[in-house]
């Protein structure tokens, strides 16, 4: 009997994954032929290693290196959380990292790095700058896109946005803080990772993958059956996956970029559980 119910659990758990693995492959849309993939894979690195040695994760988030806005989040969030292994290594893999560039393509392609680097962050931060910012996802574009005639305005809004968002965002970090709780402090950062930024692609969102992965592991290991998920959190998986393909056109037309919508939504709900620990646990068990 007891093997019997161990083959049952084993065929639900692998069942499960496949179907994970299959909609999480299949969130290809938003990639568009970009470097997304590599920036996921260093990030699932990441937080694969953590559990077995914080200083070969931060070394794996070094290599994101080469688009810093994925750390826009991570870098603050080991320091707030004295996860002082996890920045040792990301800074010495930054210095490998540094040192290996300059080996290849010398002094001078080092600077056009760094030149290229703050030249997208200076576009990024105008309503001229020519990018296409139906095709970006952070607060900053959203906010650049709804209101683009309106700079110092726009600026306003987004300064008082963050603002609200960055107290409740810290205190889940130190909340969170423990080891036993790392995969729900991933999931929130990188939930809000592309929102609270100044320069993010949609291709670049895939990383919520890791995040929807991460909290559901998270609910199966507090005892949560594959069915008796939070019927709310169900439904922003689902809006979250299904938002990709038809934004840009709706962002284009209306100016409202709605898939950024749908990710501060994902990420507010998980502030939400994070910063009510009582009202989590009745959702878990619902």
């Amino acid at each position: 009997m007891a093997r019997a119910s161990v083959s049952r659990a084993g065929v639900l758990v692998n069942g499960t994954f496949a179907r994970a693995l299959f909609l999480a492959l299949s969130c290809g849309m938003p990639a568009g032929g970009q470097t997304s993939a590599f920036g996921f894979f260093c990030l699932a690195l990441a937080i694969a290693c953590e559990g077995r040695s914080k200083f070969w994760s931060g070394a794996a988030l070094a290599l994101c290196a080469y688009k810093p806005t994925l750390l826009f989040l991570i870098a603050p969030m080991l320091l707030v959380t004295g996860r002082w292994l996890n920045l040792i290594g990301l800074a010495a893999g930054n210095l490998v990292l540094a040192a290996f560039s300059f080996f290849l393509v010398g002094r001078q392609g080092c600077i056009n790095f760094i030149s290229r680097l703050l030249f997208y962050s200076s576009s990024a931060t105008t309503a001229e700058s020519g990018l296409r910012s139906w095709k970006y996802v952070d607060i900053n574009a959203f906010m650049r896109l709804l209101l683009p005639h309106h700079g110092q305005l726009r600026w306003i809004i987004t300064a008082i946005l963050v603002l609200l968002v960055i107290p409740f965002l810290i205190a889940s970090w130190w909340r969170l803080r423990r080891e036993s709780q790392r995969q729900l402090l991933w999931a929130l950062n990188v939930s809000w990772t592309p929102v609270l930024n100044i320069y993010m692609g949609i291709y670049d969102s895939t990383i919520l993958v890791l995040a929807g992965l991460l909290l559901t592991a998270e609910f199966y290991r507090e005892g949560v059956h594959p069915s008796s998920l939070p019927f709310s959190y169900k439904c922003l998986l689902l809006v979250v996956y299904l938002s990709p393909l038809f934004t840009q056109g709706i962002a284009l037309a209306t100016g409202v970029q709605i898939y950024t919508l749908a990710i501060a939504a994902f990420a507010i709900y998980q502030l939400r559980l994070m910063n009510n620990p009582a009202e989590a646990r009745e959702t878990v068990s619902c």
